[in-house]
Protein backbone atom coordinates (compact mmCIF):
# COMPACT_ATOMS: atom_id res chain seq x y z
CA UNK A 1 0.00 0.00 0.00
CA UNK A 2 1.22 3.30 -1.11
CA UNK A 3 2.50 5.06 1.73
CA UNK A 4 -0.27 8.58 1.43
CA UNK A 5 -3.01 6.05 1.35
CA UNK A 6 -5.17 4.77 4.44
CA UNK A 7 -7.11 1.48 4.83
CA UNK A 8 -10.74 2.14 3.26
CA UNK A 9 -13.79 1.93 5.84
CA UNK A 10 -17.17 0.39 5.41
CA UNK A 11 -18.66 4.05 7.27
CA UNK A 12 -19.32 6.69 4.90
CA UNK A 13 -19.12 8.86 7.57
CA UNK A 14 -15.66 8.23 8.84
CA UNK A 15 -14.19 8.71 5.18
CA UNK A 16 -11.64 11.76 5.18
CA UNK A 17 -9.25 12.68 2.57
CA UNK A 18 -5.28 12.69 3.81
CA UNK A 19 -4.75 16.18 4.10
CA UNK A 20 -8.12 17.05 6.68
CA UNK A 21 -6.66 13.99 8.12
CA UNK A 22 -3.35 15.16 9.10
CA UNK A 23 -4.54 18.63 9.77
CA UNK A 24 -7.22 17.68 12.22
CA UNK A 25 -5.21 15.05 13.99
CA UNK A 26 -4.27 15.58 18.04
CA UNK A 27 -2.34 13.84 20.25
CA UNK A 28 -5.43 11.99 22.07
CA UNK A 29 -6.92 11.37 18.54
CA UNK A 30 -3.41 9.37 18.30
CA UNK A 31 -3.16 7.46 21.06
CA UNK A 32 -6.78 5.72 20.22
CA UNK A 33 -5.47 4.70 16.65
CA UNK A 34 -2.09 3.49 17.84
CA UNK A 35 -4.49 1.41 20.68
CA UNK A 36 -6.65 0.36 17.76
CA UNK A 37 -4.49 0.17 14.74
CA UNK A 38 -0.88 -0.52 15.45
CA UNK A 39 0.08 -0.82 11.86
CA UNK A 40 -1.93 2.20 10.95
CA UNK A 41 -0.64 4.20 13.42
CA UNK A 42 3.07 3.60 12.54
CA UNK A 43 1.67 4.95 8.57
CA UNK A 44 0.38 8.11 10.27
CA UNK A 45 3.78 8.57 12.01
CA UNK A 46 5.42 8.04 8.94
CA UNK A 47 3.14 10.52 7.06
CA UNK A 48 3.85 13.29 9.62
CA UNK A 49 7.26 12.74 9.15
CA UNK A 50 7.40 13.23 5.48
CA UNK A 51 5.78 16.55 6.42
CA UNK A 52 9.03 17.82 7.57
CA UNK A 53 9.33 21.65 7.83
CA UNK A 54 5.47 21.48 7.41
CA UNK A 55 3.91 20.11 10.45
CA UNK A 56 1.42 22.28 12.94
CA UNK A 57 2.94 22.53 16.39
CA UNK A 58 -0.17 20.23 17.84
CA UNK A 59 1.05 17.73 14.71
CA UNK A 60 5.00 17.79 15.96
CA UNK A 61 3.15 17.14 19.42
CA UNK A 62 1.06 14.36 18.25
CA UNK A 63 4.21 12.91 16.27
CA UNK A 64 6.37 12.71 19.37
CA UNK A 65 3.68 11.02 21.32
CA UNK A 66 3.12 8.54 18.50
CA UNK A 67 6.57 7.50 17.84
CA UNK A 68 7.14 7.27 21.71
CA UNK A 69 4.13 4.80 21.89
CA UNK A 70 5.40 2.90 19.24
CA UNK A 71 9.06 2.76 20.44
CA UNK A 72 7.37 1.01 23.38
CA UNK A 73 5.28 -1.18 21.76
CA UNK A 74 8.57 -2.00 19.76
CA UNK A 75 10.36 -2.46 23.03
CA UNK A 76 7.77 -4.92 24.10
CA UNK A 77 6.92 -6.70 20.85
CA UNK A 78 10.49 -7.18 19.08
CA UNK A 79 11.99 -10.07 21.78
CA UNK A 80 9.29 -11.80 20.93
CA UNK A 81 9.98 -12.93 17.56
CA UNK A 82 10.88 -16.91 16.80
CA UNK A 83 13.23 -17.37 13.88
CA UNK A 84 11.91 -20.55 13.23
CA UNK A 85 8.21 -18.39 12.55
CA UNK A 86 10.18 -15.65 10.81
CA UNK A 87 11.79 -18.43 8.48
CA UNK A 88 8.51 -20.04 7.99
CA UNK A 89 6.41 -16.93 7.27
CA UNK A 90 9.20 -15.64 4.45
CA UNK A 91 8.44 -19.10 3.05
CA UNK A 92 4.49 -18.39 3.05
CA UNK A 93 4.72 -15.00 1.96
CA UNK A 94 6.98 -14.71 -0.56
CA UNK A 95 10.45 -13.96 0.35
CA UNK A 96 9.40 -11.25 3.27
CA UNK A 97 8.46 -11.14 6.80
CA UNK A 98 7.58 -7.36 7.92
CA UNK A 99 7.79 -6.63 11.29
CA UNK A 100 5.26 -3.50 12.46
CA UNK A 101 6.84 -2.92 15.93
CA UNK A 102 10.75 -2.84 14.66
CA UNK A 103 9.72 -1.06 11.39
CA UNK A 104 11.29 -3.09 9.06
CA UNK A 105 11.47 -6.37 6.67
CA UNK A 106 13.16 -9.80 7.58
CA UNK A 107 14.69 -11.53 4.33
CA UNK A 108 16.87 -13.84 4.09
CA UNK A 109 20.46 -13.31 3.59
CA UNK A 110 21.87 -16.12 1.60
CA UNK A 111 24.85 -17.65 3.09
CA UNK A 112 27.16 -17.42 -0.23
CA UNK A 113 27.07 -13.90 0.24
CA UNK A 114 28.73 -13.29 3.52
CA UNK A 115 32.32 -13.50 2.06
CA UNK A 116 31.44 -10.41 0.18
CA UNK A 117 29.53 -9.14 3.03
CA UNK A 118 32.20 -9.57 5.43
CA UNK A 119 35.07 -7.16 3.34
CA UNK A 120 32.77 -4.52 3.20
CA UNK A 121 32.88 -2.06 6.84
CA UNK A 122 28.88 -1.32 6.30
CA UNK A 123 28.09 -4.89 6.55
CA UNK A 124 30.38 -5.31 9.98
CA UNK A 125 27.59 -4.15 12.18
CA UNK A 126 25.40 -6.67 10.69
CA UNK A 127 27.36 -10.01 10.89
CA UNK A 128 25.69 -11.48 13.66
CA UNK A 129 22.74 -11.42 12.05
CA UNK A 130 23.92 -12.36 8.65
CA UNK A 131 25.53 -15.70 10.10
CA UNK A 132 22.28 -16.62 11.10
CA UNK A 133 20.91 -15.75 7.84
CA UNK A 134 18.88 -12.82 8.55
CA UNK A 135 18.86 -8.95 7.46
CA UNK A 136 16.54 -6.55 8.80
CA UNK A 137 16.02 -3.84 6.25
CA UNK A 138 14.33 -0.46 7.67
CA UNK A 139 11.09 0.31 6.02
CA UNK A 140 11.81 4.46 5.08
CA UNK A 141 13.06 5.12 1.53
CA UNK A 142 16.58 6.91 2.19
CA UNK A 143 15.59 9.48 -0.51
CA UNK A 144 12.64 11.19 0.71
CA UNK A 145 11.45 8.88 3.69
CA UNK A 146 8.54 7.27 1.88
CA UNK A 147 7.79 3.28 3.32
CA UNK A 148 9.12 0.98 0.55
CA UNK A 149 7.01 -2.11 0.34
CA UNK A 150 8.29 -5.56 -1.30
CA UNK A 151 7.12 -6.50 -4.56
CA UNK A 152 6.58 -9.75 -4.65
CA UNK A 153 6.93 -10.39 -8.26
CA UNK A 154 10.62 -8.85 -8.96
CA UNK A 155 11.35 -10.17 -5.29
CA UNK A 156 13.18 -6.42 -4.65
CA UNK A 157 11.71 -3.43 -2.56
CA UNK A 158 10.00 -0.97 -5.23
CA UNK A 159 9.23 2.33 -3.72
CA UNK A 160 5.77 3.87 -5.04
CA UNK A 161 6.60 7.34 -4.50
CA UNK A 162 9.43 8.20 -6.48
CA UNK A 163 10.78 4.90 -7.96
CA UNK A 164 13.66 3.90 -6.17
CA UNK A 165 14.86 0.07 -5.85
CA UNK A 166 16.27 -2.59 -4.02
CA UNK A 167 17.12 -5.98 -4.12
CA UNK A 168 16.16 -8.45 -1.60
CA UNK A 169 18.59 -7.43 1.05
CA UNK A 170 18.10 -3.74 0.58
CA UNK A 171 21.20 -2.89 -1.76
CA UNK A 172 19.76 -0.48 -4.25
CA UNK A 173 19.55 -1.11 -8.14
CA UNK A 174 17.43 1.64 -9.28
CA UNK A 175 16.35 5.21 -8.61
CA UNK A 176 16.69 8.66 -7.10
CA UNK A 177 17.89 7.01 -3.38
CA UNK A 178 21.08 8.27 -2.59
CA UNK A 179 22.23 4.68 -1.37
CA UNK A 180 20.66 1.51 0.15
CA UNK A 181 18.00 0.94 2.28
CA UNK A 182 19.59 1.20 6.05
CA UNK A 183 19.42 -2.05 8.35
CA UNK A 184 19.37 -2.70 11.78
CA UNK A 185 21.61 -5.21 13.94
CA UNK A 186 19.68 -8.49 14.46
CA UNK A 187 21.01 -11.59 17.15
CA UNK A 188 19.61 -14.88 17.43
CA UNK A 189 19.22 -15.99 21.27
CA UNK A 190 17.60 -19.31 22.03
CA UNK A 191 16.06 -19.21 18.96
CA UNK A 192 14.37 -15.97 19.49
CA UNK A 193 15.47 -13.03 17.23
CA UNK A 194 16.08 -9.60 18.37
CA UNK A 195 15.84 -6.43 15.76
CA UNK A 196 17.66 -3.73 17.76
CA UNK A 197 16.57 -0.57 16.49
CA UNK A 198 18.57 1.30 17.95
CA UNK A 199 21.67 0.33 16.05
CA UNK A 200 20.85 1.73 12.39
CA UNK A 201 23.33 1.60 9.63
CA UNK A 202 23.15 3.53 6.97
CA UNK A 203 22.14 2.06 3.73
CA UNK A 204 25.24 0.44 1.69
CA UNK A 205 26.67 2.73 -1.25
CA UNK A 206 25.47 2.42 -4.74
CA UNK A 207 27.04 -0.31 -6.67
CA UNK A 208 27.18 -2.52 -4.02
CA UNK A 209 25.39 -5.82 -4.65
CA UNK A 210 26.50 -8.71 -2.32
CA UNK A 211 23.98 -10.86 -3.38
CA UNK A 212 24.02 -10.89 -6.95
CA UNK A 213 20.44 -10.55 -7.14
CA UNK A 214 18.82 -9.73 -10.23
CA UNK A 215 14.80 -9.11 -10.28
CA UNK A 216 12.96 -12.30 -10.64
CA UNK A 217 9.64 -11.28 -12.48
CA UNK A 218 7.88 -7.87 -13.41
CA UNK A 219 8.55 -4.51 -10.83
CA UNK A 220 5.80 -3.08 -9.60
CA UNK A 221 6.65 0.49 -10.24
CA UNK A 222 8.71 1.97 -13.03
CA UNK A 223 12.38 1.95 -13.58
CA UNK A 224 14.44 -0.90 -12.85
CA UNK A 225 18.38 -2.04 -14.41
Amino acid sequence: MPPDEFPATPNDALRIDRRQFLVRITPSGLAVVHERSPEFAQRVADLLEARDGERSPQQSKALELLEAALERAENHDKRNIKKDDILSTIRSNGGFFYSSSARSYLTVYPAEALPKAKGLAEYEPLLAGLEEGLIASYQKCPHLGCRVPECKSSQWFECPCHGSQYNRVGEKKAGPAPRGLDRFAVTVADGVVTVDTAARTEGPPIGVNTTGQEAEGPHCVGGGE
